[in-house]
């Protein structure tokens, strides 16, 4: 059965020394944290330095999850070309802008691949469990459309199957940092994703 979402339930902390995960106690079931824990995610976060760079600080974050570091303004050149006479400091992201930084024309470290729309559950697990944060566009009041990093999921493990519960969130808009959204809530409102893989 695929993973399914679950917006109300009681969670009680359990740290499993053994494991990598977070285990926690619940009725009708064991969960357990898939992805980058939040406190390693905190080292890679990043602020947004102009007001339309929150996808420049996004590619910023998962570059820092592979160890790369590269400043937002380089970023925002890679993805969109050369900044004529520096007439728009303050450029937005197009789905390419974000490619343009992953998938480099000759010797390139990494792959992104592109998707309308949240990733199916199944894929959003598949990524966490190799701790591979994946980039997100969604749609959000006061902001018409804003780009954070998802790399996690508290998910339930019950006879039914896996229930994700809620998504951890780095946000790179000023004041936010590492939130947590009830799936369901975020999910509605993803517009489109990115898939970062790194070539061993």
């Amino acid at each position: 059965m695929p993973p399914a979402f679950l917006s109300d339930s009681a969670l009680v902390s359990i740290y499993n020394p053994a494991t990598s995960h977070k285990w926690r106690s619940l009725a009708g079931g064991r969960g357990m944290f898939i992805g980058v824990p939040a406190d390693l995610m905190r080292s890679y976060w990043s602020v947004q330095e102009r007001e339309d760079y929150c996808w420049s600080a996004c590619v910023q974050m998962v570059l820092r999850v592979y160890g790369v570091e590269r400043p937002q303004s380089e970023i925002d050149l890679r993805g969109n070309w050369i900044n004529l006479f520096g007439l728009f400091p303050d450029r937005s992201g197009t789905r390419f802008s974000i490619e343009n930084n992953f998938n480099e024309f000759l010797f390139s470290q990494f792959i992104s691949t592109h998707g309308e729309g949240a990733p199916a559950p199944n894929r959003l697990l598949d990524e966490f469990s190799n701790c591979r944060p994946i980039i997100v566009g969604y749609y959000e009041n006061p902001l018409p459309h804003h780009a954070i990093v998802i790399f996690g999921a508290d998910c339930i493990q019950t006879n039914g199957g896996t229930v994700i519960k809620t998504i951890s969130v780095a946000d790179p808009f000023p004041g936010r940092e590492i939130v947590f959204w009830d799936s369901e809530q975020l999910y509605r409102t993803i517009s489109s994703h990115w898939c970062i893989h790194a070539y061993n």
